[in-house]
């Protein structure tokens, strides 16, 4: 587009030279015509007829300028034309590039969220795997030296395995309340991600997923919190977001809801009583 317009604007200038040396008298021509002039003297014949001639050659020179000015008129609106259109174009070029640039960095953003959500996925199976291994091997090392202890000190040291069979319970209950908050927070995470892709389904399974653990963890506040997550994710599907919701995931949420005990078990009542209107479309 560039050589284009560098093109039309040689043309152009060649052409004004052109007309421009086209409209400058040839002084050679004038100078007869003023020796002339020194020496009036009465009009022959063939000085009529050189000034008939004079006067067409005038008008044809007139007309030949008028062309030459109706030419260059034309030619400067064709470079304006030409200008505006490299302009338009480049306009859209710009426009189509930027869209693909946002398309572009939009599936990399995307594909990092869902690359960053698999590993930390992979990372709490793992740590969770280890976890229950550790626990195994635990217990049953524990069993095998309580076992082994029993027989021969059962009087003597009844305390001391008392002591340490509690000890192991509490290590084990402890296990097991950190790998359930481990899954507490990834389905709060797989919740945020079903948010983000407006699955509000499965953002209302995940909760629900969510209060379960934090009745089996038993601590107030995360039940509470916890609560308020599926409080927010039912009323965004009664607003008419993925209804109706399957009998399964509605059962789940009563029992879970009716799990909860203590200071909160008024607030699961209420949300209770808002179950059928899920299963309704």
């Amino acid at each position: 587009m560039k050589s284009q317009l560098l093109s039309a604007a040689i043309i152009i200038a060649m052409l004004v030279g052109s007309a421009l040396a086209a409209a400058v008298p040839d002084e050679r021509a004038a100078a007869p015509a003023a020796a002339m002039k020194i020496a009036p003297r009465p009009p022959s014949e063939e000085v009529i007829v050189l000034r008939a001639q004079l006067s067409e050659a005038q008008r044809f020179q007139e007309q030949v300028l008028s062309t030459v000015y109706w030419s260059l008129g034309t030619l400067g609106a064709v470079a304006v034309l030409l200008v505006g259109y490299g302009w338009w174009t480049n306009f859209r070029v710009y426009e189509r590039d930027k869209q693909s640039l946002e398309r572009e960095m939009r599936s990399i953003l995307l594909d990092a969220v869902r690359q960053l959500k698999d590993e930390h996925q992979a990372l709490a199976e793992k740590q969770y795997s280890e976890l229950s291994q550790n626990l195994s091997e635990a217990v049953s090392s524990t069993e095998k030296r309580i076992s082994t202890a029993t027989g021969a000190l059962i009087e003597t040291s009844e305390k001391q395995i008392l002591a340490q069979v509690a000890q192991v319970k509490s290590s084990y209950n402890t296990l097991r309340n950190d790998v359930r908050k481990l899954d507490l927070a990834a389905q709060l995470q797989e919740r945020q991600g079903a948010l983000s892709e407006e699955l509000y389904r499965n953002a209302l399974q995940s909760s629900v997923s969510a209060l379960e653990l934090a009745n089996q963890i038993g601590d107030e506040f995360d039940v509470g919190d916890v609560l308020d997550l599926v409080a927010e994710d039912i009323n965004t599907v009664l607003k008419g977001n993925d209804r109706p919701i399957d009998n399964f995931l509605v059962g789940q949420l009563v029992e879970a809801l009716d799990a909860v005990k203590g200071t909160h078990a008024h607030a699961a009542a209420g949300l209770k009583s808002k179950a059928p209107d899920l299963v309704s479309g």
